[in-house]
């Protein structure tokens, strides 16, 4: 399955142009860490739509703080397989340098992987941006869909998203990708039966993945204590988190 067969962009919004990496560490004012990032990890970088009022009939969005004129559709291929840490980075400094809110679609083999955020103008500085909130799926196998991808696949489709206005048409990606999140984490399409919003599954979604992390945290603990009296303490505050988790699981499947 090929990006254009998901989200079903018409032929008059291709961009077909690579962007060379050289522009990011001159936009972005990268440091060498980033730099080597961009360089060892970045196969390339491919601009494939550019979806504007001109071809797409979409109005342009303005307000106080954020000024969308349009949305572009980039992939960006990688050459191996890169840290979530990496990939994040990868994200903000594209988000940041692009002057327009963007879908990033990372590609490695058949897998890919969707990265987004609201973005605002800069409160002092007007030639920048400032990202409002980053949001990442997990990574996709093309190869190997379940009902859950491929209902984000369907609610990506260009036609089913609204065309009044440019915000409004890229708020609904980041909605439908925050409800996904929230979707793989219960293993149940959350878009259908739960009255919560996407805003809401994602605060409860990030907090779930916090405890998570609290717990692996916690278990590398036990592995370096010596005294048994002490593992046997912070495996009960384990199950108290594992507990915590629970809940939060069933707030999102029973509402």
């Amino acid at each position: 399955m090929k990006i254009e067969e998901i989200l079903k962009i018409r032929n008059e919004c291709i961009v077909g142009n690579f962007i060379p990496k050289t522009q990011f560490y001159e936009f972005g004012g990268l440091k060498s860490r980033d730099k080597a990032i961009f360089t060892d990890d970045i196969k390339k970088i491919h601009w494939c739509y550019s979806l504007r009022e001109d071809n797409i009939r979409i109005t342009p969005y303005k307000d106080k703080i954020r000024d969308y004129k349009e949305v572009e559709i980039i992939k960006v291929s990688l050459k191996k397989e890169v840290t979530m840490g990496k990939i994040e980075r990868i994200a903000d400094i594209i988000l940041r340098t692009i002057p327009y809110p963007s879908v990033l679609i990372f590609e490695r083999e058949n897998k890919i992987l969707l990265a987004v955020s609201h973005k605002q103008e800069h409160k002092s500085d007007s030639t920048k941006t400032t990202l409002e909130d980053l949001i990442l799926t997990s990574w996709i196998d093309l190869e190997d869909l379940d009902e859950i991808d491929e209902k984000l696949f369907e609610s990506l489709n260009i036609n089913n998203l609204s065309f009044s206005h440019f915000y409004k048409f890229y708020s609904e990606i980041v909605n439908n990708i925050n409800i996904y999140n929230g979707s793989k984490l219960v293993k149940k399409d959350l878009s259908v039966s739960v009255k919560l919003s996407p805003d809401e599954i994602k605060a409860i979604q990030e907090e779930i993945v916090s405890k998570n992390n609290e717990i692996k945290l916690k278990r590398n603990l036990i592995k370096k204590e010596t005294q048994f009296n002490k593992q046997v303490d912070i495996n009960i505050e384990i199950k108290r988190i594992e507990k915590e988790i629970g809940e939060l699981k069933s707030k999102l499947i029973e509402y």
